[in-house]
């Protein structure tokens, strides 16, 4: 739309108008250019990423009653699940066992 706009504009401006510049139509285009941008990145920063999103499918699929959270870790640029979690307590001890490799990813909700 922006662009039909700036076109209309264009060849409005050739067909003889003053030579003045409309600043409420450039300011205009202007806002509804930097609205859509703004829109866009928007709704690319709201996804969760492919990691968020394994770790969230495995804890509302989680066959034990209070889990809360879920260790993740990339195979060949797939994100998998390798633990989930009931407790920051639980996760810490995990994490000491040296069970876990050590690029592996954790998924906490910020108050546990």
């Amino acid at each position: 739309m922006p662009i039909a706009g700036l076109a209309f504009y264009a060849s409005w401006r050739k067909h003889g108008a003053e030579a003045r510049v409309d600043w409420l139509f450039v300011g205009l285009l202007a806002g509804a250019v930097a609205g859509a941008v703004a829109m866009a990145v928007h709704e690319l920063r709201s996804r969760p990423s492919p990691a968020q999103q394994a770790a969230l499918t495995a804890i509302f699929n989680a066959r034990d009653p209070g889990t809360i959270g879920a260790v993740v870790v990339m195979k060949d640029g797939t994100p998998e699940v390798i633990a989930t979690v009931r407790s920051r307590e639980e996760y810490l001890e995990l994490a000491g066992s040296g069970r876990l490799p050590a690029d592996h990813l954790v998924f906490l909700p910020d108050d546990a």
